[in-house]
């Protein structure tokens, strides 16, 4: 990669949601906006490890996590895995609360919307 494709991350992520599930695309920069498909790709990829430190977990629990809520993973360099860290906070938001957690990475994503608008509403 030269020039401007070198502030990629070099991740390759599935979409999720695109009509092909054999398609991949390049995360853009944190913050950036990219329309692929279909879908809209602005994820925070983070491992397991990276996560657990974050959410004062062990990693063995964000693994279980992601594999009982089928957490979006975005892809693998080596052995290491990657995860959507915002769907992953919202499964550990939803746990904290006391609520049942959406079975999908789509209706994370709808919580998060609902959850962002009732706090821009109570400001």
């Amino acid at each position: 990669m030269v020039g401007r494709d070198a502030g990629l991350n070099a991740v390759r992520t599935l979409c999720n949601t695109s009509c092909s599930h054999d398609t991949y695309a390049l995360t853009p920069r944190r913050g950036g906006f990219a329309h692929f498909r279909g879908c809209t790709i602005d994820p925070e990829p983070v491992t397991a490890t990276t996560a657990a430190k974050r959410l004062r977990r062990k990693p063995v629990t964000i693994r279980q996590w992601a594999r009982r809520y089928a957490a979006r993973q975005l892809g693998t360099i080596d052995r290491a895995v990657y995860y959507d860290w915002d769907d992953l906070a919202t499964i550990d938001g939803c746990m904290a609360r006391g609520e049942d957690v959406p079975a999908t990475p789509e209706g994370r994503d709808r919580l998060r919307a609902e959850l962002r608008a009732r706090w821009r509403n109570a400001a």
